[in-house]
This record gives structure tokens, sequence and C-alpha cells, in this order.
């Protein structure tokens, strides 16, 4: 089955970086996939995001499912984004077909709601100016890029095939884009050193991003400290094959950061709705799988809005792994064949 480690959350970073039980993860999946691709005689050059969109195949060709497990079609998919005012659309960050599949259900949801806001998880709300700027046509599309640092975002050049697509989509229908997360270097602190010193930042910085004053241990929790041990499995050696789980206090940490995304978001997409404004959310699979993270929080938030939750599943074996979709309304299978049973 084909997973990418992308699929594992951008909260991955933190602790991968800097926390002590580091492993090397990382390093040790690239050079296994370099010294595969070399005893197999593999020389082919990596396609570039361009090149890979352009190749991907079109939506209607993947395998669609609904929160039972059955078939749905895509047009009946398409009819479910019409009829929800809340959809999250939970991507593998570098899967092409995905990102094909994301410009369509956008144009689908904007389509039935003019005026309708997209909003990104790779945008973060400092850099709202710059994005308003470019939709009012007051800034040009390279310096929009370059002042956001968004070029390379999911791997270079990736940018403008995979995401610009969907705010020139909300530009093009007098819609609104939504720079949902929060600036990394508070997520970074909230894994640190916690939340007092966040909260206690003056108020145009806590403008910035949402964070609790306390962490409960809850279904976020549970499923990071699973992601976290079989991470730390992934990664051992033979003769680091009995590795400690991550303790507590470990588990602690990522989710304080986690959770600042999470919440940030979440607020950021609850304000829109109630203002009246509909929208579809792109984010990482991670943040909205089992139906917890950013969507759990919003839909707390504003329990009345008609949610949907679409996981775009980079599997390509069926039937679908009922635990990576589990709380999906529809998941989209984008690597397996339409044939498969």
């Amino acid at each position: 089955m084909r997973r990418s480690s992308t699929q594992r959350s951008d909260f991955l970073d933190l602790f991968l970086r800097g926390a002590a039980w580091r492993v090397g993860i990382r390093g040790r999946w690239t050079i296994l996939v370099v010294g595969l691709a070399a005893l197999m005689g593999g020389c082919k050059a990596t396609p570039t995001p361009r090149e890979a969109f352009d190749a991907a195949r079109a939506p209607q060709a993947c395998p669609t499912f609904d929160a039972t497990g059955s078939r749905i079609t895509w047009d009946e998919l398409l009819l479910r984004v019409r009829a929800a005012d809340a959809v999250f659309v939970g991507e593998t960050h570098d899967d092409a077909v995905a990102h094909k599949a994301q410009h369509a259900l956008v144009a689908a949801f904007l389509g039935a709601h003019p005026g309708g806001a997209v909003g990104l998880e790779m945008l973060e709300r400092d850099d709202q100016e710059e994005v308003d700027a470019y939709l009012a046509g007051r800034m040009a599309l390279d310096d929009f890029i370059d002042t956001t640092k968004s070029r390379d975002w999911a791997g270079k050049d990736s940018w403008l095939p995979w995401y610009q697509p969907s705010i020139d989509a909300a530009r093009m229908c007098g819609g609104t884009v939504i720079a949902a997360n929060a600036p990394r270097k508070y997520v970074s602190q909230a894994f640190r050193d916690g939340t007092d010193g966040l909260l206690a930042l003056p108020p145009e910085e806590r403008a910035l991003f949402d964070a609790d004053s306390a962490i409960t241990r809850d279904g976020d929790w549970d499923r990071l400290r699973e992601l976290m041990i079989e991470m730390r499995a992934d990664a051992s050696t033979d003769e680091d094959a009995h590795a400690e789980p991550p303790t507590d206090a470990e588990v602690d940490a990522v989710h304080r950061s986690q959770r600042v995304w999470d919440l940030t978001m979440a607020m950021s997409l609850a304000r829109a709705w109630k203002s009246g404004t509909p929208f579809i959310h792109l984010v990482g699979a991670f943040h909205v799988q089992r139906r917890l993270g950013t969507a759990a929080i919003f839909m707390q938030l504003c329990p009345d809005a008609r949610v949907l939750v679409i996981q775009l599943d980079p599997g390509d074996t069926l039937p679908p792994d009922s635990d990576w979709n589990a709380g999906a309304d529809a998941t989209v299978m984008t690597h397996a064949s339409a044939v498969d049973q």
C-alpha cells in the first residue's frame, strides 16, 4: 500500500528536529528510497510537481467511497460538496493526484457558494494581508508567492501547480481565502516551552494564533502517541528493536504544538462561518483524521454547520484502510485502481 510520509502531519518537523528521542527517520527513509532505486537500476529523474500534476489521472478515475465503505460516483461526491457549507479536505502534501482532485472539489464548492472561502493550512494568519492584496489585484503573483515564502511549500516549485489554482478560483468568483494557520514560531514555542508564555504575549501577537491554557489527554493525544510509537518502530534498527516508547511528557509537547495548529485553524474557519461565509478547507490529512483535530474543534464551535470531511487517501489497494479513513464522510483513493476489489 502506497503511503507517503507527509500524511503524518507537519508536527513531525518539530520533534524530528529537536526532540530528545530523535532517531533520524527522514534520513533513513531517504537512504532507503535512494538505495532501492539504485538496486533496481532506477536512474529516472523524479518528476517536478508540474509534471506530476499534468500526468496525474483525473479524479473521476479514483475509486470513491462514503462513510459506510460503499462505492459512490465522483458526481455523487460533488453533490455532497455542493450541499455542505463547511468542507474539510484532508490531503497528502506530495500527492499530485490529490491536488488534481482538490481543484475539482474547490471548483464545485465555489460554484455552489459564490463568495465562499477557501481555507488553507499552507498559509498563516500573518499572511492574510498579502492574501487580501493579491485577491484585490494590488499584489502581483510572484510577489505574493515570494512574500509568503510559499513557492516550495510542498517541494521545489510545488505552489504554482498544486495550491495557487485554488486561490485563483476564489479570486475569479469573488470569494475569499483564509490564511488559517498559526505561524510556525508560535507552534515551536508551544512545543519547547508550553503555552503560558504564548498566552502572555501582547495582543498583536496573540491575534496570530490560538492556544489553550491547559491540554487534555484526549483522543488527539492518544492518536499522537500511537503515531509516535509507530514512527519509532519504523526507524528502529535490529539492534534498537526494543526502543522505549515516548514518555507522556514527550507526547504532551507534541500535543501542545499540534493543538496550536488545530485550534488556530478551527477558530479561523469558525469566524468565517459565523459571519455567513461557507468554506472549503485544504489541510493535511492528519488534521482531520478520525474526525479529530481541526474538524473536531470546528464542529464544537459551530454545531449547526453542514460539515463534510473528505479524505484523499494515497493508499493503492482496496478496500480502504478503515482505521485511516475512520470519521471521513467520503474517501477518494487517489492511487488505487478502479477495478480493484
